[in-house]
């Protein structure tokens, strides 16, 4: 089983085993929401299963309030904290978004090298997300909300290796 997460307010979680794609949920609002999606998951989750997190940060600076920038890594840091405390025996893998997006999309932006993309770069890079899931996902009504969440899981799917060790950035 692969769980993949694009965190944050907008994001989502997907999952499924290597051959197949199971499910998809918006990323719930509240702790509470959160261990109780994270509970479900864990009911399906082997002793080999696999957790894979969009390494994503926000940096306080012209249009991101520090304030913003507070409640992102609160967030990122109760969502991994959760993790460890629900998986504790799976490996948590952290990909950056240019990572799965240079191999799921099928034609991205030139800007996917390094640098970040600004708020059109974005736009375009979430519909080339969700283009790719409707068209491999169609059965599952995938949204533009969950659509990164489920190219993670493809990207972990493409890149399926059990023996690989704890708390690794891809």
């Amino acid at each position: 089983m692969i769980l993949a997460i694009d965190p944050g307010v907008n994001g989502a979680l997907a999952w499924g085993t290597v051959d197949k794609f199971t499910a998809w949920r918006a990323m719930p609002r509240g702790l509470n929401g959160l261990r109780a999606v994270l509970a479900v998951v864990d009911n399906y989750m082997p002793q080999q299963g696999r957790i894979v997190v969009e390494d994503v940060g926000m940096a306080f600076g012209p249009g991101v309030s520090a304030q913003s920038a507070y409640r992102f890594a609160r967030h990122r840091g109760i969502l991994e904290a959760m993790l460890y405390a629900t998986f504790p025996h799976l490996n948590i893998e952290w990909v950056k978004p240019q990572t799965w997006q240079r191999v799921i999309i099928p034609k991205p932006p030139q800007t996917l090298k390094s640098r970040v993309l600004n708020g059109k770069e974005k736009r375009d890079t979430k519909a080339l997300a969700h283009a790719y899931t409707t068209q491999n996902y169609f059965d599952f009504g995938v949204d533009k909300q969950c659509a990164d969440a489920v190219c993670i899981w493809a990207y972990a799917r493409q890149h399926h290796n059990p023996s690989k060790p704890t708390n690794t950035e891809v």
